[in-house]
């Protein structure tokens, strides 16, 4: 089942069928599907956000996330997104250290060693 768009304020229009149903039908059989899924409840809404922010986090480029969302403009995707991505700097920066922990480390013991 795919939605094509909102053809009124109420109703989205299904591609294959061509009929229209309430949103509220296409978020009542989304979460029926996922929780089938032992995912629990979805919406369409959460697996949108979920998406952007997977492909966020994995280092997919902001432009390519944005113009896969429909987002007119990667800084559309940067505002509604931003406070995301900020939590997970320091995340960033722990991964960084454990990465080269050892490293600096033993240049540091050799440095001190030296003098």
């Amino acid at each position: 089942m795919f939605i094509n768009h909102y053809e009124y304020k109420d109703k989205c229009k299904i591609v294959k069928a061509g009929n229209s149903i309430s949103p509220e039908r296409v978020n009542r059989y989304v979460e029926s599907i996922t929780e089938m899924a032992g995912l629990g409840k979805w919406t369409p809404h959460s697996l949108r956000h979920s998406n952007i922010s997977i492909k966020l986090l994995n280092g997919i480029p902001i432009k390519i996330v944005a113009d896969e969302t429909g987002h007119y403009d990667p800084s559309v995707t940067l505002k509604i997104y931003a406070h995301f991505l900020k939590t997970h700097n320091t995340k960033s920066a722990d991964m960084m250290d454990k990465l080269f922990a050892d490293k600096i480390s033993a240049e540091v013991i050799s440095f001190t060693e030296a003098k």
